[in-house]
């Protein structure tokens, strides 16, 4: 590990301070917390005294860096290291960005262009020192590494043959492959290498050798594919030697999304909001990024509808190919990536047997894949910034769609956000309209009012109570508003075939720390449904600073609304008002509060 400048050079291989810019570097323009730090400065448990030592590590490296200190960055609790052109390049990137334009240019079948590129990059691993043994922390970001050489290097043996000069990957191969015997993907490259050089016996050589290596440390013989290589060797098959660019198939174009919806509520307001962020960001393209658009809100909004609605607006003009995935972020469980990216390349026409191991190499080639393809993705329902960072394509004619609960912020320098909140009392109306029949509603004006109100002008929750009315034609709307102000019960109304509006607010909740559950309950017991930081810090009995900080955090489950005449005013609505009373009003409530008793008493007495 090495800092170059103007002032000359800082090797700091073997150090602290090394492995702490090692880290950095392998996630670079990413905020590393400080115990995944210490996590991937020390083989096993840091001192007690790592945390002061990092900061002194911090420090040495900043005055290492001089005029370009700059790019190291303190945010919160942790560390970021930032290229910038110009100022400051860090080896890592620049080796990640060479083999990207390199899988790019042989996706678009410039042989020439690929191979100086992806020489380029391999040039630099000669700087790029990787630990032995990996602390843990850094044990992953070092094998994504290590996986996307071993594609570059398969990728240039390709594109030097195709060139007709198969003996000029041979150097790269052997090196790689001594210093990783077992490693059945580059083996086979060096095999195929040595085949198309002419050298057959040195070929099958390897192919023992590897044998060997294989049933010592392992067990077990090279793969199937191996296997068939060998023979087709021996017989001499022409096959191997016809090395020319992919075959023309024809792929079958992704078209996956769902049939559009008829009956929808026109939202004229947000749908007009999504088109102007999609015009505005396609007039500042600078050619180089997809367009990005995330769609945040309470679970039973109409996020996804929303999204899916726009997304048949924009479908003609991405002729290659819709893809859709569920990110499963209300599962508690959500999809890996690399899972997502495997799936899409497949989808794009990438063989599966061909789809590199690992989040990095996928990602790349994802991203050469979808080159120059103009490709609509919807992603729906993200966990975080982190799941969906890899799955966006590096394409300008590309436009990503994403729904989510949180905010993403991490994702404020890469997409457009818009909220999508509650419809209005006449989108509510549309909505039941639609399930009851307009007269009904128009009999009872006033109640109708009101029941789009109780119902937070939540989707889910009209449409479930439009669904309920339904199946009763003999109820009123007044009576209807009647079951919906009984807090105690209001949940149960909104539920149909043990599901409902609860389900959502349990995605939420179970997110909470036992503080913020505690806080929630508070609020929603003393029945408060407006209130200002110094209302929620005496309801709480806790500091002001105290109580604005879970109202955030409350704010951002979308438990509650920021939403007053001034900025310390919050406003929870009906359905999270009647999840929290529920919640709070539990003798076993996880997070319970042994404050929460005397509330419960006044509020009893109350009502």
């Amino acid at each position: 590990m090495r800092i170059s400048g103007d002032r000359g050079e800082t090797d700091l291989t073997g150090r602290l301070p090394g492995s702490v810019l090692r880290v950095l570097a392998l996630l670079a323009d990413t905020v590393v917390p400080v115990d995944q730090l210490l996590a991937g400065i020390y083989v096993g448990a840091p001192p007690p005294t790592a945390a002061a030592q990092l900061q002194a590590h911090i420090s040495r490296l900043r005055k290492a860096l001089g005029p370009s200190r700059s790019v190291l960055e303190t945010v919160g609790r942790g560390y970021r290291l930032r290229p910038v052109p110009g100022l400051a390049a860090i080896d890592v990137v620049d080796f990640r960005t060479l083999c990207e334009e390199g899988f790019a240019a042989s996706q678009r079948g410039e042989a020439a262009v690929a191979v100086l590129c992806l020489q380029r990059a391999l040039a630099k691993w000669g700087d790029l020192s990787l630990p032995d043994p990996v602390a843990a922390g850094a044990d992953v970001p070092c094998n994504r590494l290590c996986q996307l050489r071993t594609l570059a290097l398969e990728t240039l043996a390709e594109e030097q043959a195709l060139l007709g000069e198969p003996t000029q990957a041979l150097p790269d191969l052997a090196e790689a492959a001594t210093a990783d015997p077992s490693d059945e993907r580059l083996r086979r490259s060096l095999i195929l290498a040595h085949y198309r050089a002419g050298q057959q016996s040195q070929a099958l050589r390897e192919y023992e050798d590897l044998r060997r290596t294989l049933d010592a440390e392992l067990g077990v013989d090279p793969v199937p594919a191996l296997q068939r290589l060998q023979q087709q060797i021996l017989r001499h098959d022409p096959a191997l030697l016809a090395v020319a660019p992919a075959e023309d198939v024809r792929v079958e174009v992704p078209r996956q999304l769902p049939p559009g919806q008829t009956g929808l509520v026109d939202r004229r307001t947000l749908f007009a909001e999504v088109r102007n962020v999609l015009t505005t960001q396609a007039g500042c393209d600078d050619g180089r990024h997809a367009r990005v658009v995330v769609l945040t809100g309470p679970g039973g909004f109409g996020k996804t509808t929303v999204a899916e609605r726009i997304a048949h607006e924009l479908a003609d003009s991405h002729p290659d190919g819709h893809l859709v995935a569920d990110l499963g972020g209300r599962t508690g469980h959500p999809v890996p990536p690399e899972r997502v990216l495997a799936r899409f390349l497949t989808d794009l026409g990438v063989p599966a047997e061909d789809v590199p191991p690992g989040l990095e190499a996928r990602a790349a080639r994802f991203r050469s894949r979808t080159s120059g393809r103009r490709l609509l993705f919807l992603l729906d329902d993200a966990a975080a910034s982190a799941q969906v960072t890899c799955l966006l394509p590096a394409a300008a004619t590309c436009t990503v769609l994403i729904t989510s609960r949180r905010r993403l912020t991490d994702l404020r320098l890469v997409a457009a956000h818009v909220c999508v909140g509650p419809m209005d009392h006449d989108e509510g109306v549309t909505l039941l309209a639609g399930r009851v029949g307009a007269p009904r509603l128009a009999a009872e004006p006033e109640p109708a009012r009101t029941l789009v109100r109780l119902c937070g002008g939540s989707p889910l929750a009209l449409d479930t109570v439009g669904r309920r009315m339904a199946d009763r034609r003999h109820w009123r709307v007044a009576h209807v508003t009647t079951r919906l102000r009984a807090t105690g019960t209001r949940l149960d109304f909104l539920e149909i075939d043990g599901r409902g509006v609860r389900d959502v607010f349990w995605v939420a909740y179970r997110g909470l720390d036992a503080a913020a559950r505690s806080f929630f309950h508070t609020i929603c017991l003393a029945d408060r449904s407006d209130l200002t930081v110094q209302d929620a810090a005496a309801l709480a009995g806790l500091p002001q600073a105290n109580a604005h900080d879970l109202l955030e955090r409350l704010v951002d489950a979308h438990l509650l609304v920021a939403d007053g005449p001034s900025a310390d005013h919050y406003r929870c609505d009906p359905l999270a008002t009647a999840f929290g009373y529920e919640r709070g009003a539990s003798a076993n409530s996880p997070g319970d509060d042994p404050r929460l008793a005397g509330i419960r008493s006044v509020h009893s007495r109350a009502t």
